[in-house]
């Protein structure tokens, strides 16, 4: 495990880590199933910055690869800073 202060949030992506230190340097996106009463579900797309907790959040009556690719294109426009691809799906948090 990286070395830092407790609390530091760090993430390690493929073999290298880093500590997040500033905006953009490591964005959580998610999605969610939230079934409201029997029969009745939404998915919720959210994405938080880690390091200002700034947070986007939609809720949508499904969940397509179109909704998602809106929902980043419009984080992408709204974040009060840039935020630019990088690898997904496999980085770990690791908390200090």
């Amino acid at each position: 495990m990286p070395e830092g202060n407790p609390g530091d949030t760090w993430f390690i992506w493929g073999r290298g880590s880093k500590a997040v230190q500033a905006p953009r340097d490591l964005v959580q996106v998610d999605t969610l199933t939230v079934t409201l009463v029997p029969g009745e579900v939404v998915r919720h797309f959210s994405a938080v910055d880690l390091c200002t907790r700034y947070a986007l959040a939609e809720v949508h009556s499904r969940a397509t690869a179109n909704l998602a690719g809106e929902f980043l294109s419009r984080l992408v426009a709204q974040a009060p800073f840039p935020i630019s691809s990088g690898p997904g799906g496999w980085g770990e948090r690791v908390y200090g």
